[in-house]
């Protein structure tokens, strides 16, 4: 009778070192899919706000022409990066209100992109020092 136990304990422990190795053996396969994709979801939305800054600074984003913004991205963006920017212009009335008059959309569709990367930028056009326009432009960039 002794020697039954502790046949089931060694039974009972074996199975339990078994799936032990197994959860241990899919904890190593995943955690560096999962710090990759975290660390390429940081690049990819850093890399989306210093594009809208660099647009911004240059005075592209208040051009309101779509192909200008297109050509300063695509001259700096990675062969591998896919992007899609949206900007919406409105229009500053001398009542204190605002009112939406153009939105300028430029890039591919990420309607079908499951992971991606967003920033958004906020800024004004100046002319005859007053502000002329207020927008809102907000980049989606993913791996291509």
């Amino acid at each position: 009778m002794g020697k039954s136990k502790g046949f089931i304990f060694t039974l009972d422990a074996l199975l339990a070192v078994i799936v032990l190795l197994a959860a241990a053996g899919t904890y190593g396969a995943l955690a560096p899919q999962l710090e990759k994709s975290a660390s390429s979801y940081l690049l990819d939305k850093k890399q989306a706000d210093d594009f809208l800054a660099m647009l911004d600074r240059s005075g592209d984003l208040q051009s309101q022409n779509a192909t200008r913004m297109a050509s300063a991205i695509n001259s700096l963006a990675a062969n591998s990066t896919a992007w899609n920017l949206t900007v919406d212009y409105y229009a500053y009335s001398p009542g204190g209100g605002f009112s939406k008059n153009l939105t300028v959309t430029s890039g591919e569709s990420y309607s079908q992109i499951k992971t991606f990367a967003v920033s958004d930028r906020v800024f004004i056009a100046v002319a005859n020092r007053s502000t002329s326009k207020y927008g809102v432009a907000r980049m989606v960039i993913w791996p291509g």
